[in-house]
């Protein structure tokens, strides 16, 4: 049973159902059935969790450099985050490039209102990204969907390289940080240009 959909708003609502009749959208201002089609696919948990979108308002991406990033606007930092990304190929998706896991080419990092996905592809092709949410301290342990994207990648980036191992499932200070009472003093985003090598 999921609540959300008992009184839901009518802003969130158009983002899963399409009324036969425009009035019944109860908007300000009708989505057409093309533009319907189009919207990101967001659940339930991405409006229960306070979610907002910041860039990619449409469900299919295009990049023809091998690179994007997706930005979500939070309310506060107490979100906890984790990602999938597969790549599809003739018969099945895959979430491994060879020998190394997707995951790899996804840098994900969480500042105080905004988390940010970086994706790098490894191949042209088609891939489906899907961003799971739960907030800190739920009783709930699992992360629930809260949505998906698929990306046309054009072409591979050039140059790419596979990011370390990283067991956390995002990179630089983040939730875990937050939650031991510490705050960083002059490094706050995960990526560190070293100017002098």
């Amino acid at each position: 049973y999921d609540d959300f959909y008992f009184i839901t708003d009518p802003e969130a609502f158009i983002y899963s159902h399409f009324p036969h009749e425009e009035t019944w959208q109860l908007l300000a201002r009708a989505d057409t059935r093309s533009e319907f089609n189009q919207l990101a696919y967001l659940k339930p948990a991405f409006f229960k969790k306070e979610l907002q979108i910041n860039t990619h308002r449409k469900c299919a991406v295009k990049t023809d450099s091998g690179e994007l990033e997706i930005k979500i606007d939070l309310p506060s930092s107490k979100r906890s985050f984790m990602h999938r990304l597969w790549m599809s190929t003739t018969d099945h998706q895959q979430q491994n490039f060879g020998d190394l896991a997707l995951s790899r080419f996804v840098l994900r990092k969480q500042k105080e209102r905004e988390m940010n996905v970086k994706l790098e592809f490894p191949a042209k092709g088609k891939y489906k990204l899907e961003l799971y949410v739960k907030l800190d301290g739920e009783e709930s342990s699992t992360h629930q969907i809260a949505c998906t994207y698929i990306i046309q990648s054009e072409a591979a980036k050039e140059d790419i390289q596979p990011l370390p191992k990283n067991n956390r499932n995002e990179w630089g200070p983040g939730l875990d940080l937050l939650n031991a009472g510490l705050k960083p003093l002059n490094h706050d985003d995960a990526v560190i240009e070293a100017e002098y090598g």
